[in-house]
């Protein structure tokens, strides 16, 4: 049996209908070939989860390598971790990698790197010994990515591009990194006699945007880019295009239907795809027909009923009535927060701590000003379902 080409639960190396997000982002790169200087201010990509914004981020870090000669530096943010603690150990590993320093080369210590300053404790293998405490500060991680630029701006000769910092998950980095992280990057990018050629690219839940420019003026000068969901034809080439590279088709009335019940969410494209190739088995020359869908809606309707499951069991009861309350309202379509509210019986500000929750754990995304909507197509239709 032909392997399965659709990757629901990871990146894929190619986002069809994105080629203008990544122009976008790459044209805001490209600059820095030039000047040799760092970028005057960063990029974020926000969504809803399963979007595909780690999936562009990916694609324009490897051109960024590839055609471009940047180094590049990949961290993704968790809860409860620590992305200043991670930051020195991965810029290490990149710059080895890239063959711009040597293992036995590093020391913060020997390249006069402060970062025992400040208030965010961690441990990290850096400096003298394996468990070296440190603590960051503006000054000491400026001086850490302004050293590691420098570095891949002069290797070759003098020919190195620079250095790319692409933070992932970026909702999920804590307040006081991210206020550490955003300042130093604007006193880079604000000093255009000695910096050397950095830029931060990063990705996040749609709430990011009032976080970075809560954490510093910097955020106000980034490029905030959504990620939408896909028009109905580049949905159709999504699903359609991993099979033709594998000499197998799909035929016209199975696409229409997917690409219906799909309604443009990436997520959904690739495990409907998922399931319709295991459940068709094709070999190379196969048309998969109408006979293999049923079995693939079934599964892939199954697949998404655990993920609505599992969002609204991670609900508070409080939570719980404001979802339903929304799914009443607007079904899937934006919902005025005013409206909410007065279902609530109460005043606007007066569901602010519930709304931001639910937009934190990614079931309810601020789709305009003053408008909610759910993150996940089809969701208010199972809350309706199960009340009944």
């Amino acid at each position: 049996m032909l392997p399965n080409p659709y990757t629901p639960r990871s990146t894929t190396a190619d986002p069809v209908g994105r080629d203008r997000i990544i122009s976008k982002v790459e044209q805001s790169i490209t600059p820095m070939l030039n000047t040799r200087t760092a970028a005057s201010g960063g990029v974020i990509l926000y969504g809803v989860r399963g979007i595909g914004k780690t999936s562009v981020l990916r694609v324009v870090q490897a051109d960024a390598a590839a055609r471009y000669g940047f180094v590049t530096v990949w961290v993704a943010a968790a809860k409860r971790s620590s992305v200043l603690t991670e930051l020195p150990q991965i810029i290490r590993q990149a710059l080895i990698s890239a063959d711009i320093l040597k293992p036995h080369e590093w020391s913060l210590e020997k390249m006069g790197i402060e970062l025992n300053i400040g208030v965010v404790k961690a441990k990290s293998n850096i400096g003298k010994t394996a468990h070296q405490p440190f603590t960051a500060s503006v000054s000491g991680v400026e001086q850490l990515l302004r050293w590691a630029a420098k570095k891949c701006a002069e290797h070759g000769q003098g020919n190195g591009s620079g250095l790319l910092l692409f933070i992932d998950e970026l909702h999920a980095v804590k307040q006081s990194e991210l206020s550490i992280l955003l300042n130093v990057f604007q006193n880079i990018a604000d000093d255009k006699l000695s910096s050397p050629p950095f830029m931060f690219l990063g990705a996040g839940l749609p709430a990011v945007r009032g976080i970075a420019t809560m954490a510093a003026t910097f955020g106000e000068r980034t490029l905030f880019q959504p990620v939408n969901k896909l028009n109905p034809a580049d949905a159709r080439v999504a699903l359609l295009k991993p099979a033709l590279e594998l000499g197998v088709t799909i035929a016209d009335e199975v696409l229409d239907v997917l690409v219906a019940a799909a309604d443009g969410y990436p997520f959904f494209l690739q495990l409907y795809g998922w399931n319709l190739w295991n459940e068709a088995k094709p070999e190379p020359g196969q048309l998969i027909t109408h006979s293999s869908l049923k079995a693939a809606l079934a599964e892939t309707q199954e697949n998404v009923l655990e993920l609505f499951n599992s969002r609204f069991d991670a609900a508070t009861k409080l939570e719980r009535e404001f979802i339903i309350a929304m799914a009443q309202l607007g079904q899937d379509e934006p919902v005025k927060r005013s409206d909410i509210a007065a279902a609530f019986g109460k005043a606007t500000d007066g569901i602010s701590m519930v709304r931001r929750s639910l937009i934190a754990k990614a079931i309810v995304t601020e789709e305009q000003q003053g408008y909610l909507k759910f993150t996940l197509p089809g969701f208010a239709h199972f809350v309706l379902n199960e009340l009944s």
